[in-house]
């Protein structure tokens, strides 16, 4: 349920993947992008560092396709760095996947 105890946050930042999922979809990257950005944003000021590895590879992949590869690189240290502190196997996955999409491997 959005805004059950203890996960408003996720909630919020699943929406906004669910919104640059569908802009993308109708052909407006650029507006997909701009949706994550305004997501990693709102976590970065409140030093959600957990909610990185729901939006970090997302915004990895459009930062790429948009050709803006120095915010995909920033994006993919920050998640790697969140995953080293993290502890958690979803957190170590969603920095692979970042530094993969980053490297095309």
């Amino acid at each position: 349920m959005l805004g059950a105890p203890g996960r408003p946050r996720a909630d919020l930042e699943r929406l906004s993947i669910a919104r640059a999922l569908l802009l993308e979809a109708r052909g407006d990257v650029r507006g997909a992008l701009s949706v994550l950005d305004g997501a990693w944003d709102r976590n970065a000021a409140v030093g959600a560092l957990g909610e990185y590895r729901e939006v970090g590879p997302e915004l990895v992949r459009l930062a790429l396709a948009e050709g803006e590869r120095e915010r995909a690189r920033l994006v993919s240290k920050a998640v790697e760095t969140a995953a080293t502190s993290a502890e958690l196997l979803s957190s170590r996955r969603s920095a692979l996947r970042c530094r993969g999409l980053l490297t095309n491997d």
